[in-house]
């Protein structure tokens, strides 16, 4: 299967509540450790444009409802924002793997107002996201946008912030965002393809992505630095949803999908809304 990959090698699923975000430094150890989970993670994960292309290809449309609305300002609260960051981020890869291509250059910029927001600002970053839109019915805007596109993604957004506990807090909520909202658009996608057993698998590499991260809140728990961040709550009892419902097995029957959309929407909904 072709595939035209516009898309980041990552992984899935958090928990973590954050309590006050601590600028602590973290032990080296406990780096090297969260950074070899998170290569787990990607490895283990599948390169979500290509999942996007592959559902392109078995004829599935885009459908614009799907996707988070663009208005940062209605993210309050530095939790909320970090998540936010990652599902706009999996909504700037599926807008530009579908051709949406004005849909794109407006979550890359929303992607860098909130990074601003929570502490990371990148303005030429910004600044070249909104000159996109600003030239996307331009000659060559398209191929602009994708180039921006593609740069953004060879920068592991998370890798280099797990210097200190606040960054890592960073890193989970922001790949909870973007592998919550990757779930969502895949299963309501294999739902309007009639579960495409080709668009089913990729739920099911998601979910073995799952189990990759919870080798890494299982370190997270076990440590002094997140002992107050890290604690059993609604994401946690997602994750268990997952499990359960999914199962471990290659194949997910339609079902199985159809059972665990209600908790998927019903987890998106409390920081998407």
């Amino acid at each position: 299967m072709k595939t035209k990959a516009i898309g980041w090698m990552l992984g899935w699923a958090l928990l973590g509540a954050a309590a006050a975000a601590s600028a602590a430094e973290i032990s080296e150890e406990l780096r090297q450790a969260l950074q070899s989970d998170l290569a787990a993670i990607e490895k283990e994960t599948p390169q979500m444009g290509e999942v996007m292309a592959a559902l392109r290809e078995i004829g599935a449309a885009y459908v614009p409802e799907l996707v988070a609305p663009v208005d940062v300002d209605r993210y309050q609260g530095v939790v909320r924002r970090r998540i936010m960051t990652g599902t706009y981020l999996m909504d700037l890869t599926y807008a530009a793997t579908f051709g949406r291509q004005a849909d794109a250059a407006r979550y890359g910029q929303a992607v860098c107002q909130l990074l601003e927001l929570v502490g990371y600002p990148q303005p030429e970053l910004e600044r070249r996201y909104r000159e996109a839109l600003e030239q996307i019915d331009e000659p060559g805007g398209d191929e602009r946008l994708r180039n921006l596109v593609q740069e953004q993604q060879q920068s592991k957004l998370w890798q280099d912030r797990l210097q200190n506990s606040d960054g890592v807090e960073f890193a989970a909520d922001n790949l909870y965002g973007f592998l919550l909202e990757g779930l969502y658009l895949t299963a309501e996608l294999c739902y309007l393809s009639n579960y495409d057993p080709a668009s089913m698998a990729y739920v099911a590499y998601l979910r073995d992505s799952f189990q990759a991260y919870n080798r890494l809140l299982d370190r997270m728990g076990g440590s002094p630095e997140f002992a107050g961040w890290v604690e059993a709550h609604d994401r946690m009892n997602f994750l268990a949803s997952v499990f359960v419902i999914l199962g471990d097995k290659p194949e997910i029957a339609p079902a199985q999908l159809d059972a665990l959309r209600p908790a998927i929407v019903q987890a998106r909904d409390k920081f998407v809304r």
